[in-house]
């Protein structure tokens, strides 16, 4: 099965730029409190506890990536509270934070309106909600077809994801929050430009995923050839509660 958590947090760093902008129309400098959902290795509360003066918190329904993320932040000096704990049976008071982010957290989420709703109840009026990025595994542009996309997709949906949450998003936020921006933060794989990293995730495919199903051989051949297109959409959202 493919680390799809190794996977994101590479790509955190293909969208550092997008945050940083998103930070400062965000008003980060003049907030107090702010939830990660879904905190991980703690890189995004890492990145935002060496620019802004917060009180961090970082919730993750994994002990073990509690415990990584604490490590990770009390190594770069940074203090945060981070909880072991399901947002869906939390304690945290009502309108208690300015910010809750989260980044490829709602794939794997199946309960959106109830997860929305503990959202709300805990941000403080106007207070901003951060998707940073949603990937849509039903929308990959492949080209030549090699049926990498049909592969991924499924191999997504039998580990219990969502391949296409990116797209289904707005349809539960519109009664909740407003949307201030949205936007896509992916870009396209070409060989000229990432062949390094294309070929680098190939390797991680034929490892983990079903080598019967999409055609490597041909995947190599049109990277090597500077014949090879691939783009996986990913969405984000910047909301303000209603």
């Amino acid at each position: 099965m493919i680390n799809w958590e190794k996977k994101f947090n590479e790509q955190l760093t293909w969208t550092a730029e997008l945050r940083d902008r998103l930070y400062e129309k965000a008003e980060f400098s003049h907030k107090k409190n702010l939830l990660e959902l879904g905190c991980r290795t703690g890189e995004l509360l890492k990145e935002i506890g060496i620019k802004y003066n917060l009180n961090l918190f970082g919730i993750d329904m994994d002990k073990n990536k509690i415990e990584y993320a604490s490590a990770n932040l009390e190594k770069n000096l940074i203090d945060a509270k981070l909880i072991t704990m399901n947002i869906l049976n939390n304690n945290f008071e009502d309108n208690f934070f300015d910010v809750v982010i989260t980044s490829c957290y709602f794939l794997w989420e199946m309960e959106f309106n109830y997860i929305l709703a503990e959202i709300h109840r805990i941000l403080k009026h106007n207070g901003v909600f951060l998707i940073f990025g949603e990937p849509d595994f039903g929308g990959i542009i492949e080209y030549p077809d090699t049926g990498l996309k049909k592969e991924l997709y499924n191999s997504l949906k039998n580990s219990g994801a969502d391949p296409e949450i990116g797209r289904k998003i707005p349809q539960y936020f519109s009664n909740k929050f407003r949307l201030v921006e949205h936007f896509c933060s992916s870009f396209p794989w070409i060989p000229s430009v990432n062949k390094a990293s294309l070929l680098k995730d190939l390797d991680l495919y034929i490892k983990n995923l079903n080598t019967k199903k999409f055609n490597s051989v041909l995947i190599i051949q049109s990277i090597e050839s500077n014949k090879y297109f691939l783009f996986i959409p990913i969405f984000g959202y910047y909301l303000k509660k209603i």
